[in-house]
């Protein structure tokens, strides 16, 4: 006769086959809460709340990577004595990432430059039994992560995150502790391998974007970079120190000098009249390099007069105006029907005739990739590059015969250069596969090691 326990066992094994099919005998199914303590970090601290408080550096969810935790460029803030008892991290510990774009990132600390504690945007994991390897339990989350599970679970309406009580709830497919840790000796094998691949893809990927990044440069300053040598750390502001000594026949100007900027209107979800109709509109996520995208564009109301000030054509040019893709550009080729912005993206029309809204294009793309755009922005909070400062960007501008010729070559050049990215990106998707693969074959028991 089945007992409770029996009964929960069942359970917990038929809802875990769905992530990690059929496990073999021998082999138990929890969660990590029951064989691990989950401590959340501390919040921010700027001031000393008693004088007994000390100033101490932590790690955050930007020391957190797939291939280990950083201890470069720490920061510190204060913790009390009580504190520093809970969030202190010891080698050996489990850091994941609690919240954002990393949500869910794991990895385990093999060392520790002197006492250091953690911010509320990591999770710390220590085992509450000796019957489990932290090894093991690293490489089961970076697969829970890759195979969905952790996106799944995160809310995702508005910033993911896998909080204490998610982590502590995640499935955990647990062998008998000597098979975990063969399961972790030939795991580190064979990820080493497939590491070491992917870190001379993502060398030759470097080095190719560094490539393309110097032509366009080269081109659009009409060689004025190469005869730089300004050998500062950071760009001036000014046009001809930044763009070097430009050729005869060029003029340095602003972008406002010969294109209108726009920005997009704010989200509107309701109508406010009634000639107000519902239309489709360009936002941040569909502006890349390689061109806007016309997939999956989401709808809002716009009044007569906002579509005529906000209308989309093919030629002109979107800007992504603040975030993470602050400075993305790319050259409208197609739309489908009438499309409209929001106002996450500028858009750059030309107002004289003497442009080529190509030329710019490729110069704006090296602005941002050259630091410029990075470094006029605003980094202390989310960045902005606004219509004032896109207006107000340095324009080393050819004659227009000039323009034409540099785009043609550029065309040629980059799409050799994006042919061989583009497979080398693919490969390293690949080897992530390969990779994830590798994990969950023998973290579920498909695989012996």
């Amino acid at each position: 006769m089945k007992t409770d326990a029996d009964r929960a066992e069942t359970r917990r094994r038929e809802d875990a086959t769905d992530w990690f099919g059929k496990l073999p005998t021998g082999w138990k199914i929890g969660r990590v809460g029951q064989y691990y303590g989950v401590t959340l970090g501390k919040m921010l601290q700027s001031f000393p709340e008693t004088e007994s408080d000390t100033l101490e550096s932590y790690y955050c969810a930007a020391n957190v990577h797939f291939d280990g935790v950083s201890n470069e460029g720490l920061k510190q803030m204060w913790f009390s004595a009580s504190e520093k008892d809970e969030t202190e991290v010891r080698t050996g510990d489990i850091l994941v990432v609690e919240g954002g774009a990393g949500a869910g990132n794991t990895a385990l600390v093999k060392s520790v430059s002197g006492p250091t504690f953690m911010q509320n945007s990591v999770l710390r994991i220590r085992p509450s039994r000796d019957t489990v390897c932290n090894g093991y339990l690293c490489y089961h989350l970076q697969w829970l992560l890759r195979s969905g599970y952790i996106p799944y679970i995160c809310n995702k309406a508005t910033i993911p995150h896998f909080t204490k009580e998610k982590l502590a709830k995640a499935p955990l497919p647990l062998p008998p502790f000597p098979a975990q840790q063969r399961i972790v000796a030939r795991l580190d094998a064979l990820c080493a391998e497939i590491d070491a691949q992917a870190a001379v893809v993502r060398d030759e990927i470097a080095k190719l974007e560094e490539w393309r990044r110097s032509v366009i440069a080269d081109a659009v300053t009409g060689g004025a970079q190469k005869r730089a040598n300004d050998g500062a750390d950071t760009p001036s502001l000014g046009i001809v120190d930044w763009l070097g000594k430009l050729p005869n026949g060029w003029k340095a100007g602003r972008v406002g000098q010969y294109y209108e900027v726009t920005l997009g209107k704010m989200l509107q979800s309701i109508p406010q009249t009634e000639a107000d109709t519902l239309e489709s509109y360009y936002c941040a996520a569909n502006v890349h390099f390689d061109g806007v995208s016309n997939e999956e564009l989401k709808q809002m109301w716009f009044s007569p007069s906002e579509k005529a000030e906000t209308e989309v054509r093919v030629g002109d040019i979107l800007v992504v105006e603040g975030g993470a893709g602050a400075g993305n550009t790319a050259l409208v080729k197609e739309v489908s029907g009438p499309t409209f912005m929001q106002n996450s993206v500028l858009r750059i029309r030309a107002s004289r005739d003497s442009v080529c809204n190509a030329y710019l294009c490729y110069h704006l793309q090296w602005l941002l990739r050259s630091g410029y755009i990075p470094y006029i922005c605003n980094k202390a909070t989310i960045p902005h590059f606004t219509k004032e400062k896109l207006a107000k960007a340095p324009l080393p501008l050819p004659p227009l015969p000039e323009q034409k010729r540099i785009v043609a070559r550029l065309d040629a050049l980059c799409a050799e250069a994006d042919g061989i990215l583009a497979i080398r990106r693919e490969q390293l998707e690949m080897l992530d596969e390969w990779r994830r693969a590798t994990i969950y074959e023998y973290t579920t028991g498909k695989k012996r090691a």
